[in-house]
């Protein structure tokens, strides 16, 4: 249990950053990195958008007085 636990404090994810001066295209892109970043963009705004439901409490349309 006390190695799990310090395996799991210790454990690092890398992700590889653009290679901007590569040859490759694909290192220069790297698109696991570019899908990650625009899945970020998703959710970010879909929370925003629940956020903005959450705050307004009538539907769009209705009077709020």
């Amino acid at each position: 249990m006390i190695n799990t636990f310090k395996n799991l404090y210790n454990y690092k994810i890398k992700i590889e950053n653009h290679k901007i001066y590569s040859d490759n295209f694909l290192d220069k892109i790297n698109p696991y990195l570019l899908s990650t970043e625009f899945l970020f963009i998703v959710i970010a705004l879909l929370i925003s958008t629940n956020f903005i439901s959450i705050f307004r409490p009538t539907p769009i349309g209705w009077d709020d007085m």
